[in-house]
């Protein structure tokens, strides 16, 4: 029998090669497109856990990173990456904020008979046909650095977390287990906006979402307490660094060296760039 791996590269290597993507290097089941030599496109796919005997349950996961990050592994299993590589079923909820169906449960994951590979098959043609529909739409808008920090705020907003940083350096996640941060792509694409703008879009889908009774959300004037502490937090951290001369040089020149450091990894995967 195949395994699920032969049978994920068959499915969707073959339906994404025409799109741009390409398997990495190695036993994992990364599919990998590159958009202007800074943006990743990835689609993998994770073994979930199945409580019910013979059987087995599998979730497709997708995500953007950028070579801007402190660093990029594709060496390691697709549940280490879970962090920044979302479910399909979030693409779907964040997409369709205001909705509220139950949709989203057929998408959490996808469940095949153990030793059955033409029930996987069928399974992972599924699961390509909504991944299709649902998350490959959006990850094409994501064409560029700015459009990458509007996707980033809506599915993967803790990636632009912001933090303290100091004369030696540090801003945004910086310890070993927050490599996949971006919060430096305020920094790379000279970013100064105000962000009310954004902050007013966020509060009237919340406010939306509220209204219909969507799951998840807390009291209106909580959600709009914290919009307000967030873009203040991000303007504020970002305006300092434009306004320190000597760190803002520091950023570009690690920014630079991320870039390439990140550039000779992929190159090892073999992506070109």
């Amino acid at each position: 029998m195949a395994t699920i791996n032969t049978i994920f590269k068959q499915v969707f290597g073959e339906a994404l090669k025409s799109r741009g993507f390409v398997k990495v290097k190695g036993r994992q089941p990364y599919l990998v497109r590159v958009v202007g030599n800074e943006i990743l496109h990835v689609v993998a796919f994770k073994n979930e856990w199945c409580g019910e005997p013979g059987y087995k349950d599998f979730s497709i996961r997708g995500g953007v990173a950028t070579v801007y990050r402190k660093s990029i592994d594709f060496s390691c299993g697709v549940r280490d990456n879970s962090n920044w590589l979302c479910a399909l079923r979030k693409y779907y909820i964040e997409s369709n904020p205001t909705d509220f169906d139950d949709y989203w449960k057929e998408l959490t994951f996808f469940r095949y008979q153990m030793n059955n590979e033409g029930g996987l098959y069928r399974k992972m043609e599924q699961a390509w046909k909504e991944t299709e529909k649902i998350m490959l739409p959006i990850l094409d808008r994501v064409s560029d650095l700015d459009v990458c920090i509007e996707f980033l705020r809506v599915y993967n907003s803790t990636s632009l977390n912001v933090r303290e940083y100091d004369e030696n350096y540090r801003f945004g996640y910086e310890d070993d287990n927050e490599d996949d941060n971006e919060s430096l792509l305020y920094i790379q694409t000279d970013n100064r906006d105000d962000l009310v703008l954004k902050y007013n879009e966020m509060l009237d889908v919340t406010a939306k979402a509220i209204e219909n009774g969507k799951p998840g959300y807390g009291p209106y004037e909580v959600e709009k307490k914290a919009y307000e502490e967030w873009r203040v937090e991000t303007t504020t951290r970002r305006d300092s660094i434009y306004n320190t001369p000597k760190l803002y040089e520091r950023i570009m020149e690690e920014l630079e060296r991320r870039k390439k450091a990140n550039t000779e990894t992929l190159r090892s995967y073999g992506i070109d760039l």
